[in-house]
């Protein structure tokens, strides 16, 4: 289990979270919603140590290895779409093949669409093959059909894995997790979400 206690961080003297304190199950998916500029990110660059809470304490991290998707999808212009799914190590399946990619294996960035550049992040996240995955909107750019196919996999980790997603889309939230944090004017609210995701 990963705990936020009494975090607190502010950036030029503008408070972005405030005493905040949150659980996320281990084993389970959860999204992270709320309106922009609320703190989800600051969230994000929290738990993945980037940046130091002003207050508070943060566990449940120590000596895990996390996988992470950012925003941005942060590839090497220099590498196939291969070379940068297997840049941090080679997972247990083929996942730019079950992305739809495995004909573009050997193709630069630059000659890849912008959903399947974020193909291309979202399969090195996954053959990094963390305990704890940490996303940041990882489904922008994608058609209907290719996020149904990478929320698949993502469902398809648990209860192995410890999955948190960032989102601003209700749907994504509802099909996909099993938690949901909204953060809210410093308020959060957690309600365990009663959907069945099996087919």
């Amino acid at each position: 289990m990963i705990t936020l206690n009494q975090i607190s961080k502010s950036y030029d003297g503008k408070k972005v979270l405030h005493r905040f304190s949150c659980t996320f199950a281990e084993g389970k998916i959860t999204a992270v919603m709320g309106p922009s500029g609320i703190g989800k990110t600051t969230l994000f660059s929290l738990l993945l140590g980037l940046i130091q809470p002003d207050e508070g304490t943060i566990s449940g991290l120590e000596g895990k290895k996390i996988s992470v998707l950012f925003q941005e999808d942060r590839l090497f212009p220099f590498l196939t779409a291969k070379e940068n799914a297997l840049v941090a190590g080679e997972g247990p399946k083929d996942y730019l093949a079950l992305l739809g990619l495995k004909d573009e294996e050997n193709a630069l960035p630059s000659a890849l669409s912008g959903g399947m550049q974020r193909r291309v992040a979202m399969a090195r996240a996954l053959h990094y093959d963390g305990e704890i995955f940490l996303l940041d909107e990882p489904f922008k750019g994608l058609d209907p059909k290719t996020k149904e196919q990478a929320m698949a996999l993502f469902r398809s980790l648990t209860p192995e894995k410890t999955v948190i997603f960032i989102t601003h889309d209700k749907e994504e939230a509802k099909l996909l997790a099993d938690d949901i944090v909204y953060l809210n004017e410093a308020v959060v609210l957690k309600d365990a979400l009663p959907f069945d995701h099996t087919p």
